[in-house]
């Protein structure tokens, strides 16, 4: 908003408030710094807005609202309000309109609310990796593992990213550690219902010989290159060959983890109902785009035929289909997300499902020294 001041009308005015009941507090700005000023006896929402559309060229921040934003006396009153903020009271032929911003951390509109589609919501990025080494640097030297910190920083708030960073070197004696930055990340997988595997030395992994041998080859030298990266693979096999296996043990040679976005118990989650999963669904994607934009990170979509399957359900499997159809195709172009799926034997996808993968592979069954492997 600082950004957009030159920009707005001359005598433009701010207030801030948090919801439902917070202070009005008016903006000033002066000498390039802002000063919260309490206004007496103005608080809470009905408030802020009277003050909005009262007159021409004001601007309400309210903080918070994420909270209420489904509540129908919330949405009712901001419909309510909308037509006073465009013809504010006292406004004149040319005087511009006023404006309420909602800032929240996210935004998460029922089926039912009608604010959808209406209300603009515009997510702002996340910090781009140099701003992560940046905060990094400013707290220790990065020196050669400067790739590795940004690695297990990417997906962080700058706020969560200092924090998580501070935490590690106070728990490292000064030093930097991956594996104790990566925690933070797991954390907000977690919280958006994301599943995060338990990782398996690559040096440890036996008895898959040809899977090792085809990402040594094909996958692990391009994985930063944009254009010859390979971003979905599709693995093939009888059930305890190793599918998921693998994917864990290839996490670990990239230094990063592996995700399972368990499309059953999203599709749980929603009650069986089209919006609910969806929604679901589209929390968790939107969560893993924003933490494998400029770092690897490995999403494993387990016995995928269960559910990404057309005509299901009600259109509760349907809908998930397409959502991961489109979600699969943006991976290809602007994502370093590397998705493995995998099918049971006999496991039926539709066509344009499988032809997102670029890669397929058989797991076939252990030759005899894959056996020797897997017995020492």
């Amino acid at each position: 908003l600082v950004e957009m001041i030159p920009e707005l009308p001359e005598g433009t005015l701010f207030c801030t408030m948090r919801a439902p009941n917070g202070v009005l507090k008016e903006v000033v700005i002066s000498k390039g710094h802002l000063n919260y000023l309490p206004i007496q006896g103005q608080q809470g929402l009905a408030a802020g807005y009277k003050w909005a559309s009262d007159g021409p060229g004001r601007v309400l921040v309210v903080y918070d609202f994420h909270m209420m934003i489904n509540n129908p006396g919330a949405w009712g009153a901001l419909i309510e309000i909308t037509p006073f903020l465009r013809a504010p009271k006292n406004a004149g032929i040319n005087d511009p309109a006023s404006m309420v911003v909602f800032v929240s951390p996210l935004w998460d509109l029922s089926p039912q609310n009608p604010l959808q589609g209406v209300m603009p919501i515009l997510t702002l990025p996340l910090p781009t990796r140099d701003s992560l080494k940046s905060i990094a640097e400013g707290l220790a030297p990065l020196n050669e593992g400067a790739e590795g910190v940004a690695d297990s920083l990417c997906g962080l708030t700058a706020d969560a990213a200092e924090q998580a960073a501070a935490e590690c070197l106070a728990a490292n004696g000064g030093q930097w550690n991956t594996e104790h930055l990566r925690q933070s990340r797991r954390q907000v997988l977690l919280d958006h219902g994301l599943h995060i595997l338990t990782p398996v030395k690559w040096d440890a992994v036996a008895g898959l010989g040809g899977w090792k041998n085809v990402v040594q080859k094909r996958v692990i030298p391009f994985i930063r290159h944009p254009k010859l990266a390979i971003r979905c693979i599709l693995c093939t096999g009888l059930p305890g060959l190793g599918k998921t296996y693998g994917a864990r043990g290839l996490a670990d040679i990239l230094g990063t983890d592996c995700i399972e976005l368990d499309l059953e118990i999203l599709k749980s989650s929603g009650g069986g109902i089209v919006g609910q999963a969806g929604a679901a669904l589209n929390r968790a994607l939107d969560c893993l785009d924003s933490f494998g934009r400029e770092a690897n990170i490995i999403v494993l979509l387990d016995e995928l035929e269960k559910v990404a399957s057309e005509g299901l359900d009600a259109g509760t499997s349907s809908g998930m289909h397409s959502r991961l159809l489109r979600w699969l195709q943006n991976i290809k172009e602007n994502s370093q997300i590397l998705v493995i799926g995998t099918v049971n034997e006999g496991g039926k996808l539709s066509s344009a499902l499988e032809n997102r993968f670029q890669l397929k592979f058989w797991y076939d069954l252990p030759t005899t020294s894959e056996r020797e492997g897997v017995a020492r």
